[in-house]
């Protein structure tokens, strides 16, 4: 495709020090520096419901899906649902009885081959690209299933597929520098250890494989450069918005409403039907809430993004009845802190060090404040996301919203014929994806990953009417022979998945010393 093309032959430099996947220290591995410009594959794996989830043939008809993502591509477009690629999909159940190898195998076999460069003829010319398997992202039981750990991590002597704690220590172990973590030497004994003793009896395997948190060698242990105990990452999106975020809300909700009375459940759904949502998060505004949802015993009943607004609106929404020396009020906000860090798509080795004594403190005051609730394990996953951050940059890169949002085109469809739903997923993908990347009379498609600016309809006013400020003002002068007559007056623009419009703030530039400096308010 002409704009994946492009990606790979600009020259990006990074103005931060953590911008994308490439400024990590992962990628400062040999392989990368004798092949700079390799192409980086992601994988992800999950599994999910065709039909009705809450319906009678719930299960029957779920599926496994793999997809893959070229990392080169610019982030802006990288996890646009035809950016998405399909690598394959099967019955979860015929997953489950005869394993991943054979379903995974031809895309093992071709990480291998292109490791060690693979000709393409692109355009009539020959080149030779390199690559590799760079990162695997998906939820815990996925993540851990690809990489032959526990699945039941709850349940499990040994949680974490990135260290060796046991779940007797997850409430005392609180920060990454105080466990041991995996490593690949020492996972593929663990797997030598287990294949010797598949020739002994079951109850000494199951005994070793309790001890080591390691069920089989993943067969993604094949691909060369790549390293099962580093690069399947832990999802920021499940660990935080689908397990701590909603957690903490229904702790210092139910304490703020029923134990303090700082307010209402009445006044609470009240002002989160007032409440003034920018246009972004007014297609994702919380749900009003009933007195269930409250209750640990029940599902927070918001979605990961309704989750995140609630989130960072709930203090502007309660902050000013909240008795500001309240310790579960100090310890969301500090929940709030980390949160916004590891979700910002940009990051820089302070933040890293700032999520650390973050994360530290959290969990510390979390099982002061909450003794009545043991250490779960998404509570201890989230120390080992500043060190991921360190190695594969922003944590917003690492989080899976996008990929789950490409089995709504699947889910979306209504099918009839379920006698092999695998191959009519598939057609039905592979049809629509050629469709996308063909323009009207069948050359490639230069709008694949972008469409372009979207601007409505307006009125041509004289530019000496614009309202500039002077600083634009004095820089337009020295730019007289640049200066249209004439101008288009439009109430929005929307560039590259961002919406300008009346309200609207522009950032121009940001400093430790002095913050952001405001360019203009539209």
């Amino acid at each position: 495709m002409p704009e994946v093309q492009e990606d790979l032959s600009a020259e990006t430099e990074s103005t931060f020090p953590l911008l994308d996947f490439k400024d990590g220290l992962y990628h400062k591995k040999k392989y990368f520096d004798d092949h700079p410009d390799a192409l980086l594959f992601c994988l992800y794996h999950d599994d999910f419901e065709i039909v009705n989830p809450i319906g009678s043939h719930r299960k029957k008809h779920k599926i496994s899906i793999f997809y893959w993502i070229l990392l080169n591509i610019n982030p802006a477009f990288r996890f646009k649902i035809q950016a998405i690629q399909l690598l394959g999909v099967a019955n979860s159940s015929d997953v489950r009885k005869y394993g991943l190898s054979k379903l995974l195998e031809d895309f093992v076999e071709s990480m291998k081959t292109i490791h060690k460069g693979k000709e393409f003829e692109i355009n009539g010319s020959t080149k030779t690209y390199y690559g590799t398997l760079y990162c695997v992202l998906g939820d815990t039981p996925a993540a851990q299933y690809l990489g032959g750990f526990k699945e039941g991590v709850s349940m499990a002597k040994k949680p974490c597929r990135t260290c060796n704690i046991t779940s007797d220590e997850l409430g005392t172990q609180l920060s990454e520098h105080q466990v041991t973590l995996r490593n690949d030497l020492e996972y593929n004994d663990h797997c030598d250890a287990l294949e010797h003793l598949d020739n002994l009896s079951k109850g000494t395997r199951k005994y070793w494989s309790k001890e080591y948190g390691v069920t089989k060698r993943s067969i993604l242990a094949s691909i060369p450069d790549f390293e099962v105990t580093k690069c399947i990452l832990h999802d920021p999106m499940h660990v935080l918005l689908e397990g701590i975020v909603k957690l903490e809300l229904q702790l210092i909700l139910h304490c703020f409403i029923e134990k303090k009375g700082y307010f209402t459940l009445q006044f609470l759904n009240n002002l989160i039907k007032t409440f003034p949502y920018s246009k972004a998060e007014c297609s994702d505004k919380p749900q009003l809430l009933e007195k269930k949802a409250l209750d640990r015993s029940n599902n927070f009943p918001m979605s990961a993004i309704e989750t995140r607004n609630f989130f960072v609106l709930l203090p502007f929404m309660i902050g000013d009845v909240i008795d500001s020396e309240d310790k579960m009020w100090d310890n969301y906000i500090r929940l709030l802190k980390i949160t916004l860090l590891v979700m910002s798509p940009f990051a820089s080795f302070d933040t890293v060090e700032t999520l650390e004594q973050l994360i530290y403190s959290f969990n510390y005051n979390f099982q002061k404040l909450h003794p009545e609730i043991p250490p779960f394990p998404k509570l201890h996953y989230l120390i080992h996301i500043p060190k991921q951050i360190l190695n594969f940059g922003p944590g917003r890169s690492h989080m899976c919203t996008r990929l789950e949002a490409k089995h709504s085109f699947f889910k979306n469809k209504k099918w009839r014929n379920f006698k092999s739903l695998p191959l009519s997923i598939a057609l039905h993908h592979q049809r629509w994806m050629c469709l996308r990347q063909c323009g009207y009379a069948g050359e490639k498609s230069h709008v694949y990953l972008y469409a372009g600016d979207e601007v409505s309809s307006g009125c041509e006013v004289a530019f000496h009417n614009l309202p500039l400020v002077v600083g634009e003002k004095m820089q337009m002068q020295n730019q007289e022979d640049l200066i249209p007559a004439t101008v288009l007056k439009t109430p929005n623009v929307t560039i590259k998945g961002v919406c300008y419009e009346n309200g609207s703030v522009l950032v121009q530039s940001y400093s430790e010393e002095e913050g952001p400096m405001i360019s203009a308010t539209l």
